[in-house]
């Protein structure tokens, strides 16, 4: 038996993979942030003369990846230690904050790990930034009235 007074449509989902695309963005908005936190706690514990390191502190987004990097020729050494010995000569020579030369065989620098401390600590909130950041933007920004 068919009721001819019936009108129907059909709506049915094309899964275009939108979804996914718009909660990847919003994730990566959400690790974005949570990176900035990491830098902030690691210029806070990076070591200070001229502000130079500090400074030079910087975070970055190349596609689904967030770097956190500090851009000085001695980032490295500040951070993971080690000695620094002279390549020409017996000493190296400096000039030390009253403004006289010293001469030294070597220096050893102790790793202050100013960016690996707070990226331990923080690194197990980015699982829940994501997700924060997905619930935020389906539910706050963009359904208003139609709310679930």
């Amino acid at each position: 038996m068919t009721n001819l007074d019936n009108v129907s449509v059909n709506i049915k989902w094309e899964d275009t993979g939108i979804i996914e695309e718009v909660a990847k963005k919003v994730a990566m908005k959400g690790l974005y942030k949570l990176g900035a936190q990491i830098l902030g706690e690691a210029k806070k514990q990076c070591p200070v003369d001229s502000g130079t390191l500090m400074r030079s502190g910087a975070i970055s987004k190349n596609g689904e990846t967030i770097t956190i990097s500090f851009n000085t020729h001695y980032a490295r050494i500040q951070h993971e230690g080690g000695t620094i010995r002279p390549v020409k000569g017996k000493y190296l020579k400096f000039t030390n904050k009253a403004g006289k030369d010293v001469f030294v065989k070597q220096v050893v620098i102790t790793g202050k790990k100013y960016l690996e401390r707070p990226f331990n600590e923080l690194k197990g909130q980015a699982r829940l930034r994501c997700e924060q950041a997905i619930a935020d933007y389906y539910t706050k920004k963009n359904y208003g009235e139609y709310k679930s």
